[in-house]
């Protein structure tokens, strides 16, 4: 294995069929079935509750499950002890042995394995290397920083090479900047190794920035699973669109002509061929949504009163009442300044900004 490319064989298929597990006869994993490429990176995304975590320790061998298959590379797993599996696992505390140094706390799963003490202290050299704390082998778990704990972490689950890395909310404890340094780390080392990884996370930036394959539970269940990039731009329901992101929901009516009509603005009519399907509700993401003091041109138009206004850092969210509604839009920091609260403002998007949901009860 070098440290530019990324061995063929290092990440194995896993696939999840039919997955279910039960306590006191309710599911907390309902049917679950997700096929998972050899060497991808998919995130478990979901709300507590929503059963990611029980999956991940079914997968791990910690949970055994009502019923249902785990395959890794073709071999069914679900019955195997823990250790037979060749899982490598990443905790959000950590985990590591505080009175053992780091090359220590790499060094154990290898002496677990019986390799001999020249490969170990070359595979311990490698990973040091590789995580980027080379000289900090000598060093305890408490002499360092939140996120070279982590780091130490990751290449201890690492070193003995296995087929599959599940990582369970492991970025939980650091701070913003940290977290999202690490995340850029933990993908620059996935890219060199190779493995397979399921990340179990509740935060859906760290999903769609990291992930390759992203699948999003909700009470057990899979809700919709597909790159970050499909599941933003075509959600299928109202909960995957709320909680992958903003997303402002409308509903759709049919009237008694027959025609689809926005509940917006006394009903404005969908045109014909408009791809709207037989969804009970549209959303539109609030970045595709123009903000002014006059009217736009654009298909859809509306107007209201600004009554509130948000400043991130990169964007400017702008909440329009509508007829007593409230239309979320978002301006880019850089643009135009926001309206004022109190203010008129004009809201446009076009008709093809309109992304049909199947309405299964989010909060609207």
């Amino acid at each position: 294995m070098t440290a530019t490319s990324k061995p063929e064989s290092a990440g194995k298929r896993v696939q999840i069929s039919g997955l279910s597990k039960l306590y006191g006869g309710h599911p907390a994993v309902d049917r679950v079935s997700i096929d998972i490429a050899a060497g991808s990176f998919c995130t478990i995304l979901g709300a507590s509750g929503s059963g990611k975590t029980t999956l991940l320790k079914m997968v791990a061998g910690y949970e055994q499950p009502t019923e249902g298959r785990i395959e890794i590379d073709g071999r069914d797993v679900a019955s195997m002890r823990v250790a037979a599996r060749n899982i490598g696992m990443v905790f959000q505390n950590y985990a590591l042995f505080p009175h053992m140094t780091v090359a220590a706390n790499l060094a154990f799963p290898l002496e677990m394995r019986g390799l001999a003490k020249a490969d170990i202290v070359a595979r311990v050299t490698a990973m040091l290397e590789l995580i980027g704390l080379a000289g900090f082998g000598s060093r305890l778990p408490r002499e360092l920083s939140g996120g070279q704990q982590q780091r130490v972490a990751l290449g201890r689950a690492l070193i003995f090479e296995p087929d599959i890395l599940l990582m369970d909310e492991p970025l939980g404890a650091l701070d913003k900047n940290m977290r999202q340094a690490m995340q850029r780390e933990i993908r620059a080392i996935h890219r060199k190794v190779g493995v397979t990884v399921l990340y179990v996370t509740h935060d859906q930036d760290e999903a769609m920035n990291m992930a390759d394959l992203v699948v999003v539970m909700d009470k057990g269940r899979v809700a919709q699973t597909g790159s970050p990039l499909d599941i933003y731009n075509a959600p299928r329901t109202d909960f995957v669109a709320t909680f992958l992101g903003d997303c402002n929901l409308i509903d759709v009516e049919r009237g008694r002509d027959g025609v689809r009509r926005l509940a917006l603005a006394g009903g404005i009519a969908i045109p014909a061929g408009v791809k709207s399907g037989r969804a009970e509700m549209v959303g539109v993401r609030p970045e595709r949504i123009s903000v002014g003091a006059d009217p736009i041109q654009r298909d859809i138009v509306l107007s209201g009163t600004v009554v509130e206004t948000h400043f991130n850092g990169a964007d400017h969210d702008v909440v329009v009442d509508v007829d007593g509604r409230p239309v979320r839009a978002r301006l880019a920091n850089g643009g135009q300044l926001p309206p004022s609260i109190g203010n008129r403002a004009y809201l446009g998007c076009d008709f093809a900004d309109l992304i049909p949901l199947e309405a299964i009860g989010a909060t609207r």
